[in-house]
This record gives C-alpha cells, structure tokens and sequence, in this order.
C-alpha cells in the first residue's frame, strides 16, 4: 500500500505516517475468494492493491449481476454496497487479490490528518467510485445489447488510450455486467465483428470504428 500512496502524491514519510494512522489489515485471496459481504461490519472498506474485484448483487430469483469491477487502486466497502432487502451483496476476487482492509471512520480521519494529500486521495476515491459508477449507468442505458457493448469497449478505450483493449472480466462476468443473457451478448458480439465495428478474440477486442 505503501507504494500505491507514493503514486498518489504521498511522500515516503507521509505515506508511512498515513499507513501507521489507519493501521490497515493487509489480505491475500485466491481466485473466487470472497473479500466482502453486505453484512459485514457498517464501517468495513478496503483498497485492492493488487489484482480484480467483482462486487456481485444476487436477488431472491437467484439472478447474479455484476454491479461493479474494482481494480489496483480503487476502494470499495460496505458503506458503498447497495442494502436491498431481498438481495444479497459480496465483492469477491477475480483474479488473485491483495487488498488492504481499513476502518472507513479511521480511514477519514487519518486523510484529515493528512491536510491537503488527505484530501486529494478522499477526492480521488470519490472520483474513481462515481467514474466507475456513472459508466455502469451510461452502459445499461443502451436500449439493445450491442448498444450496451459498444458503449462499455468505448469507456475501456478512453480509459486506456488505445483503440486495443483486454476486458477485466470474463466474457460470462461480462453478461452479468451487462445484465444480459450470455448466449444473446456472444451472437451481438459476432455481429460486430461481422460488421467490422470490432475484432475480437476472447477478452481481447481491437476497436475498428464505432458507431
């Protein structure tokens, strides 16, 4: 964690200071691994330091739906899960996880402790969160399932800077993202590239032109 603040901002001394202040619990998980459930502790959050995260909301039909994708750098918790009454909420790891596990109350306070850099990592945590948030509302407000894909492999361009992307999830994580039946997404995801719109390969997908 210590050098995820430094490419914050943090100096070596400030970050060790910060570090002491909210006393994080350091965690590996495998693959599959649950991180984090909606009835954890009120105040749980954590900061995944290495590897992906799927935050998961299952319904009382047992419909799986990928809310969220959390990677290197972005912070989730229990204060962020949605509390649905019939609906169970867990971040699990996709890949091999680290994630560094914090009080949220002690998490703040020691980002005040920490004058302006404190307050520049609280902004971008907010930042990263609504950013990740908003793209996951632009997505589903596609009308069809290409629509939904396109608008997402555009997100993940602007967010690389290259027109060449690898999906952070699986093609099946990638239906549950988009909340749509798997075998409906693979015959849009063919048509795309039938239509020269993509070329894809598994998780790897080269934009062509965008619609």
């Amino acid at each position: 964690m210590n050098k995820l603040l430094i490419e914050y901002g943090f100096t070596e001394n400030t970050a060790n200071a910060f570090i002491e202040l909210i006393r994080p619990a350091v965690r590996e998980y495998r693959s599959g691994d649950v991180i984090m459930r909606s009835s954890f502790t009120r105040n749980e959050c954590a900061i995944i330091t290495h590897g992906t995260a799927l935050s998961v909301s299952i319904n009382s039909d047992g419909e799986k739906n990928i809310i969220d994708c959390c990677v290197r750098g972005d912070l989730f918790g229990k204060p962020f899960l949605p509390s649905q009454n019939a609906n169970v909420c867990y971040v699990y790891a996709k890949t091999r996880c680290t994630a560094a596990h914090v009080n949220y109350t002690r998490f703040l306070e020691g980002c005040l402790h920490c004058g302006d850099q404190g307050g520049l990592l609280i902004d971008f945590f907010i930042t990263s969160a609504v950013r990740r948030c908003r793209r996951h509302i632009d997505v589903l407000g596609g009308r069809t399932i290409s629509e939904r894909l396109t608008v997402y492999f555009r997100y993940l361009a602007e967010e690389t800077g290259s027109s060449s992307i690898r999906l952070p999830m699986s093609l099946s994580d990638l239906a549950d993202y988009l909340y749509a039946d798997r075998s409906a997404m693979m015959r849009e995801i063919k048509k795309l590239n039938d239509s020269g719109i993509i070329s894809s390969k598994g998780r790897d997908i080269v934009l062509l032109r965008l619609r």
